[in-house]
């Protein structure tokens, strides 16, 4: 399921692994936080290690496909936000 999708209201499938259930989560988590900045991932989803490949072995966020609209866009933002003064260090969350 896609958390975009999640976060238009579709229901969550049954019978999902505890990691799976914190990936969706934490990815709903970074989708509203992205939105709070004008930054929307429509394709946001999680992706499932592969049983047959070695090389990923963790659920994964992807944040999908961006159009170079969006992609000029987004990063104006975050150029923009980044020249704003820092009111924590970076790597620790305000309370």
């Amino acid at each position: 399921m896609d958390i975009a999708g999640k976060r238009k209201g579709e229901n969550r499938m049954q019978f999902q692994s505890d990691d799976r259930i914190q990936a969706e989560e934490l990815a709903t988590k970074l989708y509203d936080a992205f939105e709070k900045i004008g930054l929307v991932f429509d394709d946001i989803h999680i992706d499932e290690p592969c049983s047959r490949c070695t090389s990923v072995t963790e659920i994964r966020v992807n944040l999908g496909g961006l159009y170079l609209d969006d992609v000029r866009k987004y990063t104006e933002i975050i150029e923009e936000l980044g020249k704003r003064p820092m009111t924590t260090p970076p790597g620790t969350l305000a309370c």
